[in-house]
């Protein structure tokens, strides 16, 4: 048995007996000891499961948002979507998963669903008095979803007045 498989067995042993903080740190040193290639992306939404268990609120997001780009990157899109409302259950104001879900839509082909994701993001960075980060994420949307003549028409303007 090699150490990674040494390491997943003494967590998930951890876990069985609910000591969620010592099973995180032997998830931790698997996570930075092994490659990617042996990385199971799992793992970060586990950290994250246990992370929110702990009450560590931050240290869970972070966490499950390395599984969404695990799960983006590896074409599992689905997975990557359920990990951005586990995101948004934990913090529902946090605008950055709706960049996300605007990027993963957009790759699946959901056209509708990548714009109102992006346009939400971009009024959360507006309202947040950050027209600059609206306006790239328009910018990327358009990159995305070329024939958007609204968002060009959108980016244009913002160009004009300096923002979003």
């Amino acid at each position: 048995m090699t150490n990674l498989a040494k390491l997943r067995d003494k967590a998930k042993k951890l876990e069985q007996r609910e000591r969620w903080g010592e099973a995180l740190v032997v998830y931790h040193q698997l996570v930075t000891e092994g490659s990617d290639q042996d990385l199971d992306v799992g793992l970060w939404n586990r950290m994250g499961d246990l992370h929110m268990r702990v009450g560590q609120t931050d240290q869970a997001v972070k966490a499950y948002e390395q599984a969404v780009t695990g799960y983006d990157q590896a074409g599992l899109h689905d997975n990557a979507v359920a990990i951005c409302k586990k995101i948004l259950r934990a913090v529902p104001g946090y605008a950055e998963v709706h960049r996300s879900l605007g990027r993963i839509s957009a790759h699946q082909g959901f056209v509708a669903d990548a714009r109102q994701s992006f346009f939400r993001y971009a009024e959360q960075m507006r309202a947040g008095g950050r027209p600059d980060a609206a306006l790239d994420a328009l910018r990327e949307f358009a990159d995305l979803v070329p024939d958007d003549l609204e968002v060009r028409r959108l980016i244009a303007e913002g160009d004009q007045h300096g923002g979003a």
